[in-house]
């Protein structure tokens, strides 16, 4: 199940404020919420990356003001119900990017498209066009109609995980998914960073090859890139880079055919693509917080990547 309750409300709970639209708004998972959030010195989500902010505006000699919807562990499918919202709130911006990795389509926390808080939270029983993608099967509409209908059941897996966490003792879990004794004060060397990452994606790039995952999350890809296309919405699809490290831990030609099987689907939606994988701005672990993170600088150097599109 989602680990992330506490992030994704806040992420949530900014999607239905007031704010009016931005300039531009960055979706996907962690992987560009933490580069983002570490530019302004913070290890939380940040809704308003002053930092990033404040150097786009001045790669466009004008003033940009940026909104971040990332939501930790998510999954394509979870995107699409942002935009969807977002749309009906008319807060889309004017510029959106989708930063995406392998592990946006398949998470070993995260096991199905209606498992999500995203999920739980966003999809409402007006959203009729969309209700057929994610109630596929009987059980999916009878666990809908009760989690909408039913204070307790809705909440089951927040009760659960406090139920469990009360009698657990002192473990916390940490954004990179490892778990470390409660104190604030104490962080992992670098280089420990980078192993529990790596660790992490073991487990992750294991459940996408045994599983069926990548074929449906990569089929709501295809439906986000139609609805914005068809709602007139900008989207630019930015495949994140990683470490080599990473990388290898997939099966030989599992990432080239990844990379461009992104290409194609953006081509046949005139979506446009930045594959940052093969840029050697980010090559190096200097711009990472760990094996598929970036880092401060590497969010800068983001921006600046990214400029050229953002400015117009």
């Amino acid at each position: 199940m989602d680990t992330n309750l506490a992030q994704s409300r806040d992420v949530f709970a900014f999607v239905d404020s007031n704010v009016e639209k931005p300039d531009v708004a960055f979706f996907g998972s962690s992987v560009v919420e933490v580069p983002l959030a570490l530019m302004d010195n913070e290890d939380e989500y940040v809704a308003i990356p002053k930092s990033a902010q404040a150097s786009l505006s001045s790669l466009c000699n004008t003033k940009k003001s940026i909104y971040v919807y990332a939501v930790e562990a998510a999954l394509i499918s979870d995107q699409l119900l942002l935009f969807n919202r977002l749309l009906q709130l008319n807060k889309v911006g004017q510029h959106n990017v989708l930063a995406v990795t392998p592990r946006d389509f398949g998470d070993s926390r995260i096991p199905a498209k209606n498992l999500s808080d995203t999920y739980r939270s966003m999809l409402l029983p007006s959203d009729f066009s969309l209700m057929p993608l994610y109630l596929d099967r009987l059980d999916n509409w009878t666990d809908f109609i009760l989690a909408k209908s039913t204070f307790l059941y809705k909440n089951r897996f927040m009760l659960s995980n406090f139920i469990k966490g009360f009698f657990a003792g002192a473990l916390i879990a940490v954004p990179n998914g490892s778990s470390l004794t409660a104190n604030p004060g104490v962080k992992p060397a670098v280089e420990q960073r980078f192993k529990d990452s790596l660790a992490e994606y073991v487990q992750v790039y294991d459940y996408i090859e045994k599983n069926d995952s990548l074929k449906i999350q990569t089929k709501f890809l295809q439906h986000l890139l139609s609805f914005c296309k068809k709602n007139k919405i900008e989207l630019i699809l930015v495949n994140f880079p990683l470490t080599a490290e990473n990388r290898a831990l997939m099966k030989p030609g599992f990432y080239e055919e990844f990379s461009a099987n992104l290409a194609k689907i953006a081509g046949e939606n005139s979506t446009p693509y930045i594959d940052l994988s093969a840029n050697s701005n980010f090559a190096g672990h200097d711009v990472f917080y760990d094996s598929a993170h970036l880092n401060k600088l590497g969010g800068q150097r983001l921006i600046e990547v990214l400029a050229p599109q953002l400015c117009q």
